[in-house]
């Protein structure tokens, strides 16, 4: 049999498809392992974080305080740089922009180290009415954001002393008057001992870092947590969940009694001022 010729350019053509074809298999080879390696990285990087922000995820908040006029206390990581608080505010309650903005403290460890942080900023998806009882409130919930940041200057400070402590915000908060109570009947008891209420409450708090993007897993405080003043460490035990509040609610059939109250107070000035008048 006759050898067969073959032209020098096809056997070029073999060794470069040959080439090609190694060429592109490395390739995928090396995508595939560096697609592995880094994605075991990742997760034992996220691992390492999960085991890091466990200690200090989750941060407890409520009110203190009863009333009308009482806190919201909520903490947050000390090692948060960037601290956002989301809120979902039902009517019945809100915030005095100007006095949060002059009256809020923020402390950690016992001290007071509001002036690490820069001045809070509150912002709301509606105006807060102070004056309005919550029947006249157009809106059923208000979405609030507070937010504050640490100074550059200051940043580690706090961290420093214990990076798995917790600061703590206190915020004045205020509950709107709800609709008398028509059932009740008039008694002094009834009267002065405030036995007519309803309970509200906040349903969920968010507490997140706006640098990290770290969460905060937040829940209410328990049960019998201190609900008087910021500063009182006595504890009142009481069967209100610490998110809720037990708002006072006036008594229809007391109005007549307070009418005349107001009449006689009235009555009893003006003849204070005649008899003042009359000795000149």
């Amino acid at each position: 049999m006759m050898p067969l010729c073959v032209s020098p350019s096809v056997h070029a053509h073999e060794k470069f498809f040959c080439f090609r074809c190694v060429f592109v298999v490395t390739v995928c080879l090396h995508l595939f392992f560096h697609t592995v390696f880094a994605s075991t990285a990742a997760a034992d990087s996220n691992a390492g974080l999960t085991v890091t922000q466990a200690i200090t995820d989750e941060c407890r908040w409520g009110f203190r305080g009863a009333g009308y006029h009482m806190h919201l206390a909520v903490e947050f990581p000390l090692n948060y740089d960037e601290v956002c608080v989301f809120l979902e505010l039902p009517r019945a309650f809100f915030f005095d922009a100007a006095e949060v903005e002059q009256l809020y403290s923020i402390t950690a460890l016992g001290e007071d180290v509001t002036r690490e942080y820069t001045p809070l900023g509150i912002n709301s998806t509606f105006f807060f009415d102070i004056e309005a009882p919550a029947f006249l409130v157009g809106y059923k919930v208000n979405s609030v954001r507070v937010t504050f940041r640490r100074l550059s200057s200051r940043e580690g400070a706090t961290t420093k002393r214990n990076p798995t402590a917790k600061g703590l915000l206190l915020l004045p908060i205020h509950a709107r008057y709800e609709e008398v109570d028509t059932a009740t009947p008039f008694s002094l008891q009834a009267f002065f001992g405030r036995e007519s209420f309803v309970r509200r409450c906040i349903p969920a708090l968010s507490v997140q870092d706006w640098k990290t993007a770290a969460r905060c897993h937040t829940l209410p405080a328990p049960m019998g947590q201190e609900s008087r003043s910021p500063s009182d460490n006595t504890t009142v035990g009481s069967s209100t969940p610490s998110n809720c509040l037990d708002i006072p609610v006036a008594l229809l059939s007391s109005a007549p009694l307070v009418y005349i109250a107001l009449v006689a107070l009235q009555c009893v000035g003006v003849v204070i001022v005649v008899l003042s008048l009359l000795r000149v």
